[in-house]
């Protein structure tokens, strides 16, 4: 009877159901489907369904965990992001002005591929690699984190991965806006003239830019994996890829210095001064690209970015330049700091980026 009693215990919390008397082991009985009117009935009668429980904080406290989804989407006629949106007390993302949301792509044909390190992969910098199968998934998770936060205009690099992360990601976007490449020059105003009788409403605007593009990985580009060390020392690696002022050998090799000399000042130009209109500004690019602008706008030193860039695979909890593939970083511009940085919120989906950082570069 003991058993018996377990049994009609587990069989009440997993199913909700009833074990029959006649099954063995402890098999709910199949429960006869109720007609509409019956549910509805019985859904009254409960009363309305219990508010969904917030996981727990990964840090073991009490306390909630940050909300990082946004505000909701703009309803009709509203353009996202400008304007006299109301503040959102549930995620504290005010007014939700002056967003930047910063994305690397998704994973290329040329990625390590996470769950087979041992596969052959290759070095893309500049390389204009298209998304692999996998990459395509995560532009489209990427797309459902951000779907509810506003955004008012998109920036990508010229590198066709950075361009569809971010057009297959906003395909999931609440505000069901169509995003359009209209300038490939980097220029904004361009970009915005090319709408023509296009509306906010209607359009997401898109501006490609050089400067955003992928570090050139000089002769190691395009390099398979297999080659890597046969060529060159492991100590030699480690240093031309966490180093900040190592380029890699080569003609047309770039340092992450080179990286932040053109990604920096074309921020600072084109897209600061949306951000402190009060716009969301979606910024879709590379691992090293977006790695430069953390420096900036983390203000960090060199000896700080090599010592966080050491972390990445050693200590990636504490790492501060984590870049993974599809995995948005928040910064808010209605709150500046002292020194006239932006407001560090965080990854949307902090276990998700920490999973990925196997990815070599």
């Amino acid at each position: 009877w003991k058993k018996r009693a377990v049994t009609l215990v587990l069989a009440r919390r997993v199913g909700g159901g009833r074990a029959s008397s006649g099954q063995k082991g402890g098999e709910s009985e199949p429960r006869r489907p109720r007609p509409a009117g019956e549910r509805s009935r019985a859904s009254s009668a409960r009363g309305p369904a219990p508010a969904a429980r917030t996981p727990p904080p990964m840090d073991g406290t009490n306390a909630p965990p940050p909300q990082f989804a946004g505000p909701e989407a703009p309803r009709d006629g509203d353009s996202g992001g400008g304007g006299s949106a109301p503040e959102d007390e549930t995620n504290g993302l005010a007014k939700a002005h002056g967003l930047l949301v910063l994305l690397r792509h998704g994973q290329s044909m040329w990625n390590r591929c996470p769950k087979n390190p041992d596969r052959l992969w290759r070095y893309a910098g500049s390389t204009d690699v298209a998304l692999s199968e996998t990459g395509i998934w995560e532009a489209l998770e990427a797309g459902e984190r951000l779907s509810s936060i506003p955004l008012d205009v998109v920036f990508s690099s010229n590198l066709s991965r950075a361009t569809e992360t971010a057009m297959i990601g906003l395909s999931k976007h609440k505000a069901l806006r169509t995003p359009i490449v209209l300038n490939r020059n980097g220029d904004v105003d361009a970009g915005l003239r090319a709408m023509g009788k296009l509306t906010c409403e209607e359009v997401l605007p898109i501006i490609c830019a050089d400067q955003l593009n992928e570090r050139n990985f000089g002769e190691l580009q395009g390099m398979p994996s297999t080659e890597h060390k046969t060529r060159y020392t492991s100590e030699f690696l480690s240093k031309v890829r966490n180093d900040f002022q190592t380029a890699f050998p080569g003609e047309h090799g770039e340092s992450t210095e080179d990286v932040y000399n053109r990604v920096v000042p074309y921020y600072k130009r084109c897209i600061v001064p949306l951000l402190k209109q009060g716009q969301n500004v979606l910024v879709c690019s590379h691992g090293f690209a977006i790695r430069a602008l953390i420096k900036h706008l983390d203000g960090m030193s060199v000896t700080e970015f090599n010592e966080e860039m050491k972390k990445e695979k050693k200590d990636p909890e504490n790492c501060k330049l984590l870049a993974a593939t599809g995995v948005p970083l928040l910064y808010r511009y209605d709150h500046m700091s002292e020194n006239g940085l932006p407001e560090k919120i965080g990854a949307i989906d902090r276990d998700y980026e920490l999973h990925q950082t196997c990815a070599p570069y």
